[in-house]
């Protein structure tokens, strides 16, 4: 559950890197999913004292001691995110957008993973997405990070609640 290979046979594509979608985000589908921020795996963190990211209720920035304590060692997987269902009307282009203009200083709606903004290379990580025809992003989000806590402990690095 905590690798690429892993979310490719759940169904997972794009695997854009951040930059990527900063400067195109066409690609990503106007339908309700599920995404996830994943590292390459010889990625070893080096923290940022202030987050780059956008001022929606306050600094978005948290203590390095804060993200050291929420970094977890063997899995590519940092944050695990949804987009749209029955009671939001999102879609994974609109959702993942304001996640990547949140990470460039835009003033977004998007705390939810917020913690990646932190992390030096951040740019280079990449985002995948599996759009959800039939079942409930919120369900398989959960289920998901149900999965991720049950083989690491704890929830991904970025994740902050259930």
């Amino acid at each position: 559950m905590c690798n690429i290979d892993y979310l490719r046979n759940l169904g997972f594509e794009g695997f854009y890197t951040i930059s990527q979608l900063n400067r195109n985000c066409n690609k990503v589908p106007k339908s309700k999913g599920a995404y996830v921020v994943c590292r390459h795996q010889n990625y070893k963190p080096k923290y940022l004292s202030k987050s780059p990211g956008g001022w929606f209720k306050g600094d978005p920035t948290v203590s390095v001691e804060k993200l050291k304590s929420n970094w977890i060692e063997n899995t590519d997987i940092l944050y695990i995110g949804k987009a749209g269902g029955t009671t939001e009307n999102t879609t994974l282009n609109s959702r993942i957008r304001a996640y990547i203009q949140f990470g460039s200083g835009v003033r977004r709606s998007h705390g939810g993973g917020r913690y990646i903004w932190q992390l030096k290379g951040h740019n280079n990580f990449l985002v995948a997405f599996k759009v959800l025809y039939n079942d409930e992003p919120k369900e398989i989000e959960t289920q998901m990070l149900e999965e991720f806590i049950g083989i690491n402990g704890k929830l991904p690095f970025a994740n902050l609640r259930r």
